[in-house]
Order: C-alpha cells, then sequence, then structure tokens
C-alpha cells in the first residue's frame, strides 16, 4: 500500500513488476542480499521529464529488475527530481552499521541524494553521498563493462533513532554539485552481516559508530563522538541511556514494564536483578485513615477500617453502638459512645460491670425486687440486710423508714392493707392489718364491711327499709334460712357496736 506523496510533486506512472528475477541470494562486495531485499515498484517523482533514461528505455524499470548488466535503463535526473523506492517484501531497520546499500552502475563523478520517508508521508532532508563514500566493485561488473559501484546507507545519518523503521526511499543526484550524473540501477536491504576485507569495506559514514572489518564480517561500535549513544535493548539486564530499570526480562507485573519503565509499588535498584516490591504500610506511604489497618501486597497496598469504625478504609468514621443498638449492655446500665468502641456503666442503684448489673441493697434506693431500702444492710430495723420488710415492720419511701408494731393503730401506713385500730382478727382487718376474705375496707382508721351484705340473700317481696337484708315476713327470702339470717345480722350487730366503741375511746 503506497502512501500519498506531497502535494505539487507530479508522480508517474508506478511500475510494479512482481517478483525479483533472481530469488537465490546474491553477494555484491560485503553485502549478501536475498530474494525480498530488492524495490518492489519505483515511480519518478518532479518535474515532468526531469527524470529521463539513460541512454534511453524505462527510467524505473532497471531499478525494479535490480540488474546491473542492463545497460539501456540507466537513470539521470535532473536537480529536483527524484526516483521513488518502494520496499513491499520487508522494511529497512535503523541499525548500529549498513541498513540500505544504493548502486550505481557507472559510477558516476558525483554521488547521491537520498531521502527516507519516517511516517506515513513526512519525508527527512536529504543527505548527499560523497563519490568518496562510494565502493567500487571492480571493472566489467556494471553494464557495458563499466565498474558497478555501491553507496551503503546508514539511516542514522537522517536523524532517525535505532530501531526505526521504513519502506520508501527517494534517490537522486547530487543537488549541491547540480548534477544529475547518478545512474541509479539497484537498491537493497542487506541480509545478514556484512562481508568485508578491510576496514574501509565497513564505512558506512556514520560518525557514531567504529567500523571495524571482522573479515569476513563487519562489526560496529558505538564511538565517543558527541550525542552518539549505544542501541538500547530493554530486556537485557544492562541498564541503559533511557531505561529506568532493567531487569533481564520483559514481563510485566513484576516492577519493570516491558518498556523497561519502573512500576508503581517496586523499586529497582540493581540493573539485572528482580525488582523489589515497596511496602508502602511500613514505609508510611499509604494514604489509610488514622482509624485504619494498612496491608502491603505486590506492588501496592489495602485499608481497612478498625473495628469500630466503618468506611473504605481511606476514610473512616466512628461507629455509635448505643444508637444503632449493637451494644451488649444491661437492661438496667446506661450505654455511652466512645472512639472506636462504648462503655455500660449501671445504673444508680445497681451494681455490675454495665454488661451484667443488679440492685444493690443499702445504698438507700428502692429498686428492681427491693421491698425497701434504708440506706444498710443491717437486720432488725425493719428493713432485712436483703431489703426486705422485717415482720412486724412497715417500710415506706427511699431511703425506706420502718415503724416497728403499728398495726392497730388506726394509721394506714408501709405495707398495710387496712387498719381499723384494733389488733382483732375476723373483723375484717386481721391483727396483721391483712384485709380479710369475704371483706373491704376503705378510710383512716380502716372500716371494713362484708362484700356481701345478705350473705343468706335478699328479700323477695318486703325488705323492713331499702337496701335492708331483714324481711317484713319471715321466710320470704330468695335463698337460705332463719338461721342463716339470724348469724348475719348479728356479725352486722357485733360490726357496728365495735365501731360505735371505738369512736366513744377516742
Amino acid at each position: 500500500m503506497r502512501f500519498p506523496l506531497r502535494s505539487g510533486l507530479v508522480v508517474a506512472t508506478l511500475v510494479a513488476l512482481g517478483a525479483p528475477r533472481v530469488a537465490q541470494a546474491q553477494t555484491y562486495g560485503p553485502y549478501t542480499f536475498d530474494a525480498n531485499s530488492w524495490v518492489t515498484s519505483a515511480s519518478a517523482v518532479g518535474d515532468a521529464g526531469s527524470c529521463y533514461p539513460y541512454p534511453n528505455g524505462d527510467c524505473a524499470q532497471n531499478v525494479v529488475g535490480h540488474s546491473p548488466s542492463v545497460c539501456a535503463a540507466n537513470l539521470q535526473c535532473a536537480p529536483g527530481t527524484y526516483v521513488e523506492l518502494f520496499f513491499g517484501n520487508t522494511f529497512i531497520t535503523n541499525g548500529p552499521g549498513v541498513d540500505l546499500v544504493v548502486f550505481d552502475s557507472r559510477f558516476s563523478i558525483d554521488a547521491a541524494s537520498i531521502a527516507v520517508e519516517s511516517a506515513p508521508g513526512v519525508w527527512t532532508n536529504y543527505d548527499t553521498w560523497a563519490v568518496n563514500e562510494q565502493t567500487p566493485l571492480g571493472a566489467g561488473t556494471g553494464c557495458g563493462g563499466n565498474t558497478l559501484a555501491l553507496v551503503p546507507v546508514d539511516l542514522s545519518r537522517f536523524g532517525l533513532p535505532l530501531g526505526a523503521t521504513t519502506q520508501r526511499v527517494r534517490v537522486g543526484g547530487n543537488i549541491a554539485t547540480g548534477s544529475c550524473e547518478f545512474d541509479l540501477t539497484m537498491a537493497g536491504v542487506p541480509s545478514g552481516a556484512a562481508q568485508c576485507v578491510t576496514n574501509a569495506d565497513c564505512n558506512d559514514g556514520n560518525p557514531c559508530t567504529t567500523d571495524t572489518c571482522n573479515a569476513p564480517t563487519c562489526s560496529y561500535a558505538p564511538s565517543d563522538a558527541p550525542g552518539c549513544e549505544p542501541l538500547v535493548v530493554c530486556g537485557n539486564g544492562v541498564l541503559e541511556m533511557g531505561e529506568a530499570c532493567d531487569d533481564g526480562n520483559t514481563t510485566p507485573g513484576d516492577g519493570c514494564s516491558i518498556t523497561c519503565e519502573l512500576e508503581p509499588g517496586y523499586t529497582c535498584e540493581v540493573s539485572g536483578m528482580p525488582c523489589v516490591d515497596l511496602d508502602e504500610c511500613s514505609l508510611e506511604l499509604a494514604n489509610c485513615h488514622d482509624d485504619a489497618r494498612c496491608e502491603n501486597t505486590p506492588g501496592s497496598f489495602t485499608c481497612t477500617c478498625n473495628p469500630g469504625y466503618e468506611g473504605d478504609g481511606v476514610t473512616c468514621a466512628d461507629i455509635d453502638e448505643c444508637t444503632q443498638g449493637t451494644d451488649d449492655c444491661d437492661e438496667d446500665a446506661t450505654c455511652t459512645n466512645t472512639p472506636g468502641s462504648f462503655t455500660c456503666t449501671c445504673n444508680a442503684g445497681f451494681e455490675g460491670n454495665g454488661v451484667s448489673c443488679a440492685s444493690l441493697c443499702g445504698d438507700g434506693i428502692v429498686a428492681a425486687n427491693e421491698a425497701c431500702d434504708d440506706g444498710n444492710t443491717t437486720s432488725g430495723d425493719g428493713c432485712h440486710a436483703m431489703c426486705v420488710v422485717e415482720g412486724g415492720w412497715t417500710c415506706g419511701g427511699a431511703p425506706s423508714v420502718c415503724e416497728a408494731g403499728a398495726c392497730g393503730d388506726g394509721i394506714l401506713a408501709g405495707v398495710e392493707g387496712c387498719d381499723d385500730g384494733n389488733a382483732t382478727s375476723e373483723d375484717g382487718c386481721s391483727s396483721t392489718c391483712v384485709v380479710e376474705e369475704g371483706f373491704a375496707c376503705s378510710g383512716v382508721p380502716s372500716t371494713c364491711t362484708p362484700t356481701n351484705p345478705c350473705p343468706d340473700g335478699q328479700c323477695a317481696d318486703d325488705p323492713i327499709a331499702e337496701g335492708s337484708c331483714a324481711c317484713s315476713v319471715p321466710g320470704s327470702r330468695d335463698s337460705g334460712g332463719d338461721l342463716a339470717f339470724a348469724a348475719g345480722l348479728l356479725s352486722l350487730a357485733v360490726a357496728l357496736r365495735r365501731r360505735s366503741s371505738r369512736n366513744t375511746s377516742r
């Protein structure tokens, strides 16, 4: 595929002749070329008619055919006019030595002017190879018995970095002298190392290399010239210019990337040795929250909020266990939130660790199942050491106040259910001031009356008075007999007599 040429140039008809004429490897001087080394198509670029055959024939035909003996197709180009060559089967790669060889079948007095396409549609400045950079291959090797000369080309002279590639080259006469006598017949990319006999055979004109003929091959070593740098190879275990690290491999994820760049979370201090993981936690390089735990991982780290906190580890907030119901405080204790935790404190009147609380007898506070609490744990004062009311005593208030022998004084206090002013039982209020069964007591002193004033039944038709249990006609009750009726009246009379006696004594 061709890249479009710059505007203003006249592009002649592209000539593509298919497979090269010679399929086997060929050797010209110190260089060997295989079947894929040669130009696959060529076209004239520049003013129409300025690039013409010499002495006759198609100006590009012989370049594609790569045969130095075809004299009818030699090329001469006027200044500013070039032949554009396309290497469809291979790439020209900028290495430390010769990258391209251009042939001149007549070995003219003027050498070649050459440019390369460094990017699609982008051409480098033309560089001129002088006559003394040509290497004659001997008389009779070119067309018509003339000398075939080769011009070794190093892409470094175009300012291209080592490793850069191209497939297009433009070749013309030496514009600097105004000459048009360069006779282009072939152009090829050497395969393998160049063959040589003397150091002169390896001179590629590159000031950044020291060229040595190490028979039968050429070797190229970087010189000490300013700006000259060795070829950088990532993964060779040698830290070279432009590399941040080189651990001897091109495996990503181990601290040194495939392009020999330092990966985050690693340190690569020794060239050729494995990189070492950085422990961001111990080096305090992590951004974990103060209330989070940092854990180192290969090339990184993780942050986790501490117990009692919530968040992503970089940001953590305290959890209020008291308001969220996640505390384990006793129901008789108070929960207090603290940073990252909580405390439990037993309420007043209780003792314990807050998780388990029991009432505290003797603190003057009546709590839980205490019947009294007089502020001490002394028995015999009405409130027992276990905070229960002792027999014969009544207690009330907090701290509790207890009174001894108070039942029958007509004053209702403490745990008394009634107090009718006497210590007699069977009158509705017992000797221990407990309401007896079948009676209801109220008032101070207590007045006790049977809960059923007519235990033998109401009069069916003729009560003596409204609400009275006595009947005007004996035997007219709903139920019961006269004996039961009499007993009821006697009980009522006794109760009324006791009340009258009590009131008279006062």
